[in-house]
């Protein structure tokens, strides 16, 4: 560990040549430094690590941009939950054999209404990943996640982000967005069943994280356009923005993965819909997340 302040600053005793020790000296020495070890100043504890951060985001074009010639709907960046399945909506997801590795590609992503080890029905999750290796332990400082909304009203098939939180009927808050972090096993790093879960958020109402002009739900308002905020062309911004302060150690020679689940209800009407009551979860919102970590400072 690199330290580069004055070793005077752990404790005020000086033990130099031609002068007096004494047990007096080397305790009142020592329960100063002691004293400095269990109340560390905030500044020399910062300059041990340097903040990394990787940010990811995706805003998808209107629906009818994304279908393929044949008419699927493509789903990109966001794949299915179960391992195996196909990557359009129009078709159901492929059983599997028993023998595959990897049935599930995450840990804990139950959310309600959907039974998360039934791929062969009309109603499943989708997840989207990111992973990086670290040679050296790092520290997972924070996660921030941003749904991105649009307020105001949107006019059938424009294609904006409307999610309105909330499933249509009730209505009833949704809380059926998940975030992970994942370790990959030392011993088998492409089994996720052997996956280490250091992190998950899961069950929290969306409308409560809700942020902006329309909190806590969306609600049809004049564009902002006064001295001190600015046109925005596509309604008043806001969403869901839910920040994890952690301070996560993670060991040397990891791979670490991110993952975001979000679900698609093939029966039940929901802010995850279109205009025309289409499940479209990957189309409702922008998406933007920021993973932060500490790397230590090993010399300079």
């Amino acid at each position: 560990m690199t330290w580069r302040n004055h070793p005077r600053r752990l404790t005020n005793e000086n033990h130099a040549h031609w002068t007096t020790i004494d047990g007096n000296r080397i305790d009142r020495a020592m329960a100063e430094v002691v004293d400095t070890f269990n109340s560390i100043p905030k500044g020399d504890v910062k300059s041990r690590f340097v903040q990394s951060q990787f940010h990811m985001g995706w805003l998808p074009r209107p629906c009818e941009q994304h279908k393929s010639p044949a008419g699927f709907q493509e789903t990109w960046p966001w794949m299915q939950a179960i391992g195996g399945g196909q990557s359009s909506v129009s078709v159901a997801p492929v059983p599997l054999p028993a023998d595959y590795t990897n049935q599930q590609r995450a840990k804990g992503f139950a959310g309600p209404l959907i039974n998360p080890v039934d791929g062969t029905d009309q109603e499943w999750h989708y997840l989207f990943e990111a992973s990086w290796a670290f040679s050296r332990p790092v520290i997972i400082e924070s996660i921030d996640m941003m749904m991105l909304v649009d307020g105001g009203t949107a006019p059938a098939g424009a294609g904006w982000y409307s999610h309105s939180r909330q499933f249509t009927a009730g209505p009833v808050d949704l809380t059926d967005v998940t975030l992970h972090i994942l370790v990959d096993s030392e011993f088998d790093k492409e089994n996720r069943a052997q996956a280490d879960q250091e992190v998950i958020k899961r069950g929290f109402r969306l409308t409560l994280e809700s942020v902006g002009y329309e909190q806590p739900t969306i609600a049809t308002g004049p564009t902002p356009n006064t001295d001190m905020t600015w046109a925005y062309p596509g309604g008043e911004v806001g969403g869901v923005y839910v920040p994890m302060r952690l301070n996560v150690p993670i060991h040397r020679d990891a791979r670490v993965r991110f993952q975001m689940t979000i679900p698609y209800y093939g029966g039940r009407a929901s802010g995850w819909d279109d205009s025309v009551g289409t499940p479209v979860p990957w189309y409702k919102t922008g998406w933007e997340s920021t993973v932060t970590i500490l790397e230590e400072v090993e010399r300079g």
